[in-house]
């Protein structure tokens, strides 16, 4: 039995019954003003159904240089690739060409695209189950001398390009930053006073309710009460190692306000805060 001909009309057979083209042999080829209507009818149906299949994502034709692809296509494409992840052979491939052709080299971000980067982390949250990964990831993991130079390098070039306005608001946000949040003793000890004491006591930290001292300084507690005659003061093992407690408590009273410091290694022996405050406050449970 033999094959039929191809119908592009080039007179050659197919390879096989069900073809009626021969592979990479267009429809419209050898057609001419003679050809009969329904070969060039059948061809135009055989492009409109490639079309169809193509607006269907059935397969992907290559795209043209400089044109871009239809948004529901890209939607497809993407769909289809969710989940997927490269392997590791792949990557390094990836890798070797883009060392061979020198892509990317030089390539610098846009200051929009930059923008639209940082708006995103910015509004972006991450879950506990994303923040528990990332911590047993880092887990164990310390900087290198090497990168905490460059970092160290980095953060001057960029501290010396600033100008001094723009200096002093760096460092009045970290102050208002560090004065407005309460430290783990400070919520810890508040804790113990809300429990404890008679008297409604006030987090001072964000700094309205400083005091002047006699020598004209001012100076802001960690609690006072409403009357503003007593003083609770927060002191940690490191940050305070090489104070005397006893000079606060003396500046305190030089104006007539009485003051406790509790020191941070106290609060794990919960009877003993209790009593000192108790003690001081004059109050009784």
């Amino acid at each position: 039995m033999s094959l039929p001909l191809c119908q592009c009309g080039c007179g050659k057979p197919v390879s096989k019954l069900t073809n009626r083209f021969i592979i990479h042999h267009c429809w419209a080829k050898g057609l001419t003003k003679e050809t009969s209507e329904s070969v060039r009818k059948r061809a135009e149906t055989e492009s409109k159904t490639v079309r169809e299949k193509v607006f269907k994502g059935k397969f992907i034709v290559p795209n043209p240089k400089g044109s871009k692809r239809k948004d529901f296509i890209c939607k497809k494409i993407s769909k289809s690739l969710t989940g997927k992840h490269l392997s590791l052979k792949h990557i390094e491939a990836i890798k070797r060409t883009r060392l061979l052709n020198g892509s990317y080299t030089g390539h610098k971000m846009s200051d929009k695209n930059k923008e639209a980067l940082r708006l995103y982390n910015k509004t972006r949250k991450l879950t506990d189950e994303q923040k528990e990964n990332l911590r047993i990831k880092n887990l164990g993991k310390h900087h290198t001398e090497e990168s905490k130079k460059k970092s160290s390098n980095s953060h001057k070039i960029f501290w010396e390009k600033l100008s001094s306005y723009q200096k002093a608001d760096i460092m009045l946000g970290r102050v208002r930053g560090a004065i407005n949040k309460k430290t783990k003793p400070e919520i810890e000890l508040e804790k113990f006073i809300n429990d404890f004491c008679l008297d409604n006591y006030i987090y001072c930290g964000s700094g309205p309710n400083s005091i002047v001292l006699n020598d004209g300084k001012n100076i802001v507690p960690d609690f006072i009460n409403g009357d503003r005659t007593k003083v609770i003061e927060m002191y940690g093992d490191y940050v305070h190692r090489n104070h005397n407690p006893q000079d606060r408590i003396n500046r305190f009273k030089s104006i007539g306000i009485n003051c406790i410091v509790i020191w941070q290694s106290e609060l794990k022996d919960s009877e003993l805060v209790k009593n000192k405050l108790i003690k001081f406050d004059g109050s009784f449970v």
